[in-house]
């Protein structure tokens, strides 16, 4: 706990008054100033502060600086000579009179508030040299309102940074628009965030080949900023580093491995971009509202050429932008796509997404309406929340067999997107996920879950509806109101309809169940169905169906059409257990058995085996869940129902 939070809590607990300082001197601008001793040791050292206050005013019986403050380098105290060395926090806050302050070249640290509402501050003179501002730690930027710098009395317009600075400090010269030009030299390593944030004036920057690393927003607001070349040395780039409105070109060093969330956000005027293959993460909404038309991997001189959806490899003697393309090309090297990477890059045709992408961010690609075509690459895992959405230009999706997971809104209103396949890697389905879509009927094995709502107005499915093998179950509403479905098939695998998932389906007239035990169904699962439908079950199921809650809301339980003409056998002492089953069926006859037969309810033949003896033990663990039919070679054939649990 700081000397002034313990001073405040004393004011407020006792409601009396306090000062936190330890001695006042005027100045020579006449003003008088109030210091905190914060070395009394050889170094004798000092930090300026704020005078007086109390638990009801934060200031009181303080005369603010107004109009031009002289801050001195050093200040005398009991005959002892203190080095200013700091400007603390909220020393001059709220000094909206203030219209210029000079800092000695003493200080090295600015405090956070320090020129806080300092609304009147118009200019800052700083008394050392370049390479001296450079190094003072800014928590707080007195240049905020002021935005002129003068060194040394001279107006910082075209600024050169001197050989002897190793690191531009974060928030240096935030908020300078009198800056037009930078020059960063070779000696520089790193540019600090917020180094040159909201210099609005600034038109040229160039950054030196030994920089390595470039600050989240160190660029941010730049508005007059052009064109930036990042040289090879550089290997992050910030968040937010160029959220430049007036950018149109940029060049990106080959060592660049990441670029930072809402790194180019916003960078109307920016058609074109180079990413080179040593990119390994695009961050969230890197190149969001951006109107890209090309974005292409340069690696080994040569630039992929989408034009006229050519995949020619056009040989280039340097690293040049091939005009006129209208294609993404994600670089081999990248393995993610952050959230909002290209939102609303209106201009993009299609995408190429390289084999080393595991995932799709939230919202990568949304609102991109000039999208056509998109394959996404067996090495893609997870599509994220709304990563496709709006992109109502698409017509052609293809799918990597990697795929699991289809996040919420994926391909949200693709109004152009009437077909395509599911993988069967595919374990879940997000909300909405084609809403809007022409898609249908194309539930994949495995699917875990279809969370409500999968379809939309614009694609509901129709005529018969196969809920294919592997699916486990389907969430609430996800084919409601689909009028248009004749029929429904339930694989075996459902355990779980929910509620309401074919309500308001009316055009339904009959529903075929595969699942050995009734799935569970809810009051609205099928509600606005005739009660009178046909419903298939397996064989011998009927009792249980009839017995399952809210299934007996159907009158006309069945056994599946393909039961028909399956006779028992009445042969004494031939005995077929346990019924069900789990992993082995034993038969036991008093005749030879030759060959064993085990069928499923479609008429295939799942299992057989040779016997040639009076009993068999036949190994069924392998089988699905479900009715079979054991059928038994003797004299003559026999058959058996059996379920296989």
């Amino acid at each position: 706990m700081t000397k002034k939070l313990l001073i405040l809590i004393f004011a407020v607990l006792f409601g009396g008054s306090a000062m936190a300082y330890d001695f006042s001197a005027v100045c020579e601008s006449g003003h008088t100033l109030y210091y905190n001793i914060t070395s009394s040791s050889s170094l004798y050292t000092v930090e300026m502060t704020y005078p007086n206050y109390d638990n009801y005013n934060f200031y009181y019986n303080y005369t603010k600086p107004t109009g031009n403050l002289v801050i001195p380098s050093s200040v005398i105290y009991n005959d002892v000579e203190y080095s200013v060395t700091s400007i603390d926090e909220s020393a001059f806050c709220d000094c909206n009179e203030l219209t210029s302050v000079t800092i000695p070249n003493s200080v090295t640290n600015i405090g956070a508030y320090a020129f806080f509402m300092c609304s009147g501050l118009s200019s800052v003179y700083y008394t050392g040299n370049i390479a001296q501002w450079c190094g003072i730690t800014f928590n707080d930027q007195p240049l905020l309102y002021a935005h002129n710098l003068y060194i040394n009395n001279n107006l910082v317009i075209d600024l050169v940074i001197p050989e002897s600075v190793i690191e531009i400090k974060p928030s240096a010269f935030c908020c300078a628009s009198c800056l037009t030009s930078v020059t960063i030299p070779n000696s520089v390593t790193s540019i600090g965030g917020s180094a040159f944030e909201n210099c609005s004036g600034l038109t040229s920057v160039t950054i030196g080949n030994s920089v390595t690393n470039i600050g989240d927003r160190a660029f941010n607001y730049c508005s007059g900023l052009t064109s930036v070349t990042i040289p090879n040395s550089v290997m992050n780039i910030g968040e937010s580093a160029f959220l430049c409105s007036g950018l149109t070109s940029v060049t990106i060093g080959n060592s660049v491995t990441s670029i930072g969330n809402s790194a180019f956000f916003g960078c109307v005027g920016l058609t074109s971009v180079i990413i080179p293959n040593s990119v390994t993460s695009i961050g969230e909404m890197a190149f969001a509202n951006c109107r890209l038309e090309i974005i292409v991997v340069v690696s080994d001189n040569q630039v992929y050429d989408s034009r006229e959806n050519s995949n020619a490899i056009i040989e280039t003697e340097t690293n040049t932008l091939v005009s006129g393309c209208r294609n993404t090309i994600i670089p081999n090297s990248v393995t993610s796509i952050g959230n909002y990477a290209f939102y609303y890059c209106r201009e993009l045709t299609s995408v190429t997404i390289s084999n080393s992408v595991t995932s799709i961010g939230n919202s990568a690609f949304s609102g991109c309406v000039g999208l056509t075509s998109l394959i996404i690459p067996n090495s893609v895992t997870s599509i994220g929340k709304e990563a496709f959405s709006y992109c109502e230009g698409l017509t052609s999706l293809t799918t990597g067999n990697s795929v699991e997971s289809f996040g919420t809104r994926a391909f949200y209103d693709c109004s152009g997107l009437t077909l395509f396949t599911i993988p069967n890697s595919v374990t879940s389905i997000g909300g909405s996920a084609f809403y809007g879509t022409g898609w249908y009927n194309n539930q994949p094995d495995g699917i875990l879950y279809l969370d409500g709502w999968c379809l939309g107005p614009k694609g509901l499915p129709t005529g018969e509806l196969i809920i294919n093998e592997g699916t486990k179950g389907i969430a609430d509403f996800a084919f409601k109101n689909c009028s248009g479905l004749t029929s429904v098939t339930i694989g075996n695998s459902v355990t779980n309809i929910g509620n309401g998932a074919f309500s308001g389906c009316s055009g339904i007239n009959a529903i075929y169940s595969n699942a050995t035990n009734p799935p569970a169904i809810y009051d609205e699962t099928f509600s606005g169905i005739s009660s009178n439908i046909p419903i298939y079950v397996p064989c011998g199921r009927v009792s249980a169906y009839n017995n399952a809650e809210h299934w007996n809301y159907f009158s006309n339980i069945q056994e599946n059409p393909d039961c028909a003409g399956v006779e028992e056998n009445e042969i004494a002492n031939l005995q077929v257990f346990p019924n069900p089953v789990g992993n082995t069926l034993n038969i036991i006859s008093d005749e030879t058995i030759s060959e064993i037969e085990i069928v499923n309810t479609l008429g295939q033949v799942v299992y057989r085996t040779e016997v040639n003896a009076d009993n068999a033990f036949c190994d069924v663990e392998g089988l699905k869940a479900g009715i079979y039919i054991v059928r038994i070679h003797g004299t003559e054939i026999y058959q058996q129902k059996f379920i296989k649990e």
